[in-house]
């Protein structure tokens, strides 16, 4: 009997564990006024660790609110990132975390300007569950900052 990829599987949903989370949000953000971006964030593993890094740098949660930029093509993984923001003061409104495929023109432009670390764990997927209209786009944005494609 040959078993079917299950719905995680297919869209590379593989999270990583909050230690390591911690320990790159330390690496990575060095400053309180840091912005950090995460296109793909899960459940919110990073993005509270990037949170709860800037809050020990002595950021407040409005700066918080304001300096983590997050997309999650899953709508219940993005609210479940959500909610990770809560308990350090972030709340729903101010949270910066859409429910949008990062490739997508809406999501450049809520993802425009610059951020001082990229943090996350990218989807794990086979070439041929990628779906061709988020793969040409991830192709076309790739072409268009100068990276070529290796066959």
């Amino acid at each position: 009997m040959k078993l079917l990829p299950t719905y995680q599987k297919l869209r590379g949903g593989y999270y990583t564990p909050d230690a390591i989370a911690h320990f790159l949000s330390k690496w990575a953000i060095r400053r309180p006024d840091d912005r950090i971006l995460e296109p793909s964030c899960g459940n919110g593993t990073f993005l509270q660790a990037a949170a709860e890094r800037l809050r020990s740098l002595g950021a407040p949660s409005a700066q918080i609110a304001r300096a983590i930029v997050g997309f999650e093509i899953d709508v219940l993984e993005a609210a479940k990132a959500v909610s990770r923001l809560k308990p350090l003061g972030v709340g729903l409104k101010q949270a910066r975390i859409y429910p949008l495929d990062f490739f997508s023109e809406k999501a450049q432009v809520a993802a425009s300007g610059e951020f001082d670390a990229v943090l996350g764990n990218p989807p794990f997927i086979r070439y041929q569950n990628f779906p061709e209209e988020q793969r040409d786009r991830a192709l076309e944005l790739m072409r268009d900052v100068g990276c070529t494609r290796i066959d």
